[in-house]
């Protein structure tokens, strides 16, 4: 919209009024040139108030008093027309860029106030469940995650503690991010897995499609590609990455199935007591020793139990609130 002579800034806004649509004019007299324009216009008609301009003066003969109250209605009338006029030039904008703003902000936390949600996935129990972004995460047994209820504008940041398996949509101007203890995943748009319960040593991440990053918490970054497993020592801070991995092996288990390869007894028991709500005690600790390496597809507690006994010489005792691993 280009700027025009006095005399036609009212045809020029009249005219805009017409082929505009509201928003499109609300906008317009918003900026500078607008706001110009609306204040030459509204200073014509005072001025022209002032010099009887644009005042309708009836020539027949009025009393005095009575003229004086008409004049003054009217021009109190046009005075309030030109007050409305101005204030409608702020207000429309004003209204306009809030309803933008709350209809943005309904998705998207605009100041990084983020309201977190947690979650828990008890023992023997998955979740499966999707984030407002589209992003979706399976959760394992005995699981917390906590996520906010928008993610923020500069990035898409949840906490876990466990494991889940995660099928980020891509954005690349707000990552995805995973914060477990140890570190951080950073996501641009993939599928991976990671775990991380408390009380273990190792975080174990494997990536099944498109990139991510692991960040530890000195800020060292190993950048990973698809059928990588990074495992990362809580203890030693030592981080190594495997490449062409069996992503079975750490994803199975979102799909009813128990996979393990040379895993030692302690975290085979560890995996069990999650999936299946159940408590293990050892009676010699000799037994930690053995490792097993077994495919459990939607298995009972008892069949996969007797899969390990048949290749060791442990066995497993039920009793009424834990299940005793002895020497056969």
């Amino acid at each position: 919209m280009n700027k025009t002579d006095n005399k036609d800034l009212k045809k020029d806004i009249r005219d805009i009024a017409k082929v505009a649509s509201p928003s499109k004019v609300a906008h317009w007299l918003a900026t500078d040139e607008g706001q110009e324009v609306l204040s030459r216009v509204m200073d014509d008609d005072f001025v022209g108030m002032e010099h009887g301009g644009e005042l309708y003066i009836d020539s027949s003969e009025i009393p005095s008093d009575k003229m004086y109250k008409q004049i003054m209605q009217r021009v109190n009338r046009h005075r309030l027309g030109s007050l409305i006029l101005r204030v409608a030039a702020v207000l429309i904008p004003f209204i306009f860029i809030t309803g933008l703003y709350w209809m943005i902000n309904s998705r998207v936390d605009l100041f990084g106030n983020e309201e977190y949600t947690e979650i828990y996935v008890p023992k023997g129990e998955q979740l499966q469940m999707a984030f407002q972004d589209g992003s979706k995460v399976f959760l394992n047994s005995d699981t917390k995650l906590k996520y906010p209820r928008k993610f923020g504008l500069g990035n898409r940041r949840v906490y876990l503690e466990g494991e889940g398996y995660f099928i980020v949509e891509k954005n690349p101007n707000r990552p995805f991010v995973v914060s477990v203890n140890g570190g951080e995943v950073k996501v641009l748009g993939t599928s991976f897995n990671v775990n991380a319960y408390p009380g273990t040593e190792e975080v174990t991440l494997l990536l099944d499609k498109g990139m991510i990053d692991w960040i530890t918490p000195s800020q060292k970054n190993y950048a990973m590609k698809p059928g990588d497993k990074l495992v990362y020592n809580l203890v030693n801070g030592k981080c190594t990455i495997f490449a062409n991995t069996d992503a079975k092996e750490l994803t199975g288990w979102k799909n009813d199935i128990i996979i393990f390869r040379n895993t030692s007894l302690e975290s085979a028991l560890n995996t069990l007591q999650r999936w299946f709500n159940v408590k293990f005690t050892i009676t010699d600790t000799t037994l930690l020793k053995y490792s097993f390496t077994l495919e459990s597809g939607k298995s009972s507690l008892d069949e996969i139990l007797n899969e390990m006994e048949k290749v060791s010489p442990i066995q497993f005792i039920p009793g009424k609130d834990t299940i005793t691993v002895s020497h056969r």
